[in-house]
Formats: structure tokens, C-alpha cells, sequence
């Protein structure tokens, strides 16, 4: 006859396991961007391709699988192509985060993302932080005013795109200006220079 410690101890262990085999591996995570199912940088008409193909084609399977899911309902599937050729061509919706620079799935799925290039390099930089200083002050509203009115360059895009809207202009000014200032830091990976 077994004692009781034992047959607790193996109650629990067959409880995690059941537990582990219900929720499943949740793949690496790697910084990614959402909606840039191929990896090449940019999301354009040959993520809705690449996409298709592996579905419908026998094609490849996406190298990041969280950046094809570009609708984060934690599968890459034929919504996917629809939702990045209206945000594309249509005015739809923006996809979800990370999006438009580096970063990690917020949400948890079973979709993992093993590598993503254009990421590689991402550095952590702080929203609204224009001039890459550390700080997010009046310097980084001035810095965009600059860039959009006489061209300055800036060291980090998705630092100075304090909206969020993949465009650097006066409203990102305006929001670190009136919001930003004085919040709490936002870190965001600064995935290219502009």
C-alpha cells in the first residue's frame, strides 16, 4: 500500500502534466514586427503573398510566425492576407502591437516567433524620446518640429512616433509635448534609423 505523501505527490504530477499539455509550449520570443509575415522589413503586398502560399500552396512556413498573424488572434490564417490588404489598400485598421517598430507578442498564444533579421539589432529606446537622450523633454518636440520642417535626421523613428501611427509628423510633437512629458517611460525598440 502506497502512503499517503506519495499518492499526493503523484495527484499533482499528473495534474501539471494535463495542465502543460493543455496550455502547450509557448514557442521563443523574439522581437517582431506584426503584419511582416516574410521578415523582409516592411509590410507590403509580398507579406499577403508569402502568407497565401503557405497556406493554400504548400509554400513556406513563416520564419516568425507571430509577425504573420497579423490580426493577433493567435493563428496565421486567411484573415491574416485580408487584414494587412485593408490596412494596406483600404484604410483598415492599423495591426496590433508590435507594430510599427521591434518588440515582443504582448498576448499569449501558441504562435512563436525562433527569428526575425530586421529586428536583430533593435535597440530599447523610450517613447517620444526624439533625440535618443534618455529623456523625453521639450528637446524631443523641438527635434521633431525640426525633422518635419527642415529635414533633421532623427536617431530613432519609432522613438520620435509618439502616436504610434507609423508617421513621423507635428502631432507626435504635440503628444510629447502635452502627454509624454512627465509619464511614465514607454520603452519601444528602435528598429531603424531615419
Amino acid at each position: 500500500m502506497r502512503s499517503p505523501g506519495v499518492r499526493g505527490f503523484a495527484a499533482v504530477l499528473v495534474c501539471s502534466l494535463i495542465l502543460a499539455s493543455f496550455l502547450g509550449p509557448r514557442l521563443a520570443a523574439d522581437p517582431f514586427i506584426r503584419g511582416d509575415g516574410n521578415a523582409d522589413g516592411s509590410i507590403n503586398m509580398t507579406d499577403v503573398i508569402s502568407t497565401l502560399s503557405f497556406l493554400f500552396l504548400g509554400g513556406a512556413a513563416p520564419v516568425c510566425q507571430d509577425a504573420a498573424d497579423t490580426d493577433d488572434n493567435g493563428l496565421v490564417q486567411l484573415t491574416d492576407a485580408i487584414y494587412t490588404l485593408n490596412f494596406l489598400f483600404s484604410g483598415g485598421a492599423q495591426p496590433p502591437a508590435p507594430w510599427p517598430g521591434c518588440g515582443e507578442d504582448p498576448g499569449e498564444d501558441k504562435l512563436g516567433c525562433a527569428d526575425f533579421p530586421p529586428c536583430a539589432g533593435a535597440r530599447p529606446v523610450i517613447l517620444g524620446d526624439a533625440n535618443c537622450d534618455g529623456v523625453v523633454d521639450e528637446d524631443d518636440g523641438e527635434m521633431i518640429r525640426d525633422h518635419v520642417t527642415m529635414g533633421l535626421e532623427l536617431c530613432c523613428r519609432a522613438a520620435a512616433d509618439a502616436t504610434g501611427d507609423g508617421i513621423v509628423n507635428v502631432n507626435d510633437a504635440v503628444r510629447i509635448l502635452n502627454v509624454l512629458i512627465d509619464a511614465e517611460p514607454i520603452p519601444v525598440d528602435c528598429d531603424s534609423e531615419d
